[in-house]
């Protein structure tokens, strides 16, 4: 009978032991979870930050593109009326109008290269 209860408290001591084990390896995989879930918060955050800074860059970068193709029209229809002034005046050759043509495909290149 002693042999029994011997054995009896052994197997006790053992699986309040293995309790003991089993509970710190809950709560550091609690703590691990925890770590976790705090650490895509943070990414979460970051992501939403650099979604914002895109949304900003995209609008400005449309905004800028409309400006420029506005102003770019009221360039062209400016230098129309222009060359035509001129023409029915008289005062513009063939050769300068190419000239102002190819003055004018550079500078398109340019702005389109910049941007």
């Amino acid at each position: 009978m002693k042999r029994i209860e011997e054995e009896l408290r052994i197997i006790r001591q053992q699986m309040e032991a293995e309790f003991l084990l089993h509970s710190e390896r809950m709560s550091a995989q609690q703590q691990s979870l925890e770590r976790v879930e705090n650490a895509l918060g943070r990414v979460e955050e970051a992501l939403g930050h650099v979604s914002q800074e895109f949304r900003d860059y995209a609008h400005t970068t449309r905004s800028y593109h409309v400006t420029w193709t506005t102003e770019r029209q009221r360039n062209l229809r400016l230098m129309d009326v222009i060359q035509t002034g001129l023409l029915t005046g008289g005062l513009e050759t063939d050769s300068r109008l190419e000239r102002i043509e190819r003055r004018l495909a550079r500078l398109e290149e340019n702005q389109s290269g910049a941007a």
